[in-house]
């Protein structure tokens, strides 16, 4: 079936394209790509309301340890931080749901990672 039958209203011009990208991704891209420029390795720009839902405390707390720290486990994890595992555990959960951290699994242990080697959040304009 042609795509004029299953979408009348697209002709070949109009499907959306690398153009129809939205202005707030456009911005993050751009800054992800000068701060690799300027000489960075693998950044991520977390947008703003990404950044607002993910960021407290505690997670910060996590992220600043794991990027000091390499660590075995999640229990490591959080009695290096001063938190009960679970809790922890549920937020290295959310880090990984945004990109930000990586699980991987030895065994029966989870160990946590950093994905990136710098994330910084989408500046206001």
């Amino acid at each position: 079936m042609s795509e004029s039958k299953d979408h009348p209203e697209w002709t070949v011009a109009e499907r959306p394209s690398e153009r129809d990208v939205p202005p707030e991704i456009q911005r993050r891209e751009s800054l992800a790509e000068a701060l690799t420029e300027a000489g960075h390795r693998d950044v991520y720009v977390l947008a703003r309301e990404d950044a607002r839902e993910v960021l407290d405390e505690h997670r910060e707390t996590i992220l600043d340890y794991l990027r000091d720290h390499d660590v075995d486990s999640v229990t490591e994890l959080a009695d290096a931080v001063g938190r009960d595992t679970g809790n922890v555990s549920r937020d290295l959960g959310l880090l990984a749901d945004y990109g930000l951290v990586n699980m991987t699994t030895d065994g029966r242990t989870k160990v946590p990672e950093l994905v990136h080697d710098l994330v910084v959040v989408e500046p206001l304009y």
